[in-house]
């Protein structure tokens, strides 16, 4: 019994190894062939949208709330962002890294709307916010990359 299921496996694996011809590529499914498709009318489909902002962070040295160019970048600022018909597509909070930067991605269904996205950056231990912690950037339809920049000073002793 055990030579005869021996021999029954060899010959089943034998026939499967030679039905396969290495030389010779697989035939595409009817489906996939792109020379036996018509071409398809994709107007109608909808594209969801995905918009990126980029969020900056400095010490603003002279409390002016414009970022200089010898003013350091600020690294862990949390970012928190709101928005209507947004999906994160990041982590939220965002922290700022060693650039003072950090960016936001969202995602809502279907053609890109207009609407308002509020940031909230919350100030480090030790800093006091220079410029307002909430910015409102109110988005076009056709707007696909927006900036907010925070300022922060040194709390005083």
């Amino acid at each position: 019994m055990r030579i005869k299921t021996i021999v029954l496996l060899m010959l089943i694996l034998t026939g499967a190894v030679a039905c396969v011809d290495k030389n010779e590529p697989a035939p595409l499914p009817q489906s996939q062939d792109p020379s036996s498709q018509d071409e398809k009318d994709t107007s109608g489909v909808l594209a969801d949208c995905f918009i990126t902002f980029e969020v900056s962070a400095w010490i603003d040295l002279d409390r002016n709330g414009g970022w200089d160019a010898e003013e350091p970048p600020l690294e862990g600022v949390a970012i928190r962002v709101n928005g209507s018909f947004a999906s994160m597509l990041s982590p939220n909070p965002c922290y700022t890294d060693q650039q003072g930067l950090c960016q936001v991605s969202t995602w809502a269904p279907g053609e890109c709307m207009a609407g308002e996205y509020s940031f909230r950056a919350e100030a480090p231990e030790s800093y006091i916010a220079v410029t307002p912690s909430e910015m409102i950037l109110s988005m076009a339809a056709s707007d696909f990359r927006q900036s907010a920049q925070f300022g922060f000073a040194v709390a005083a002793d």
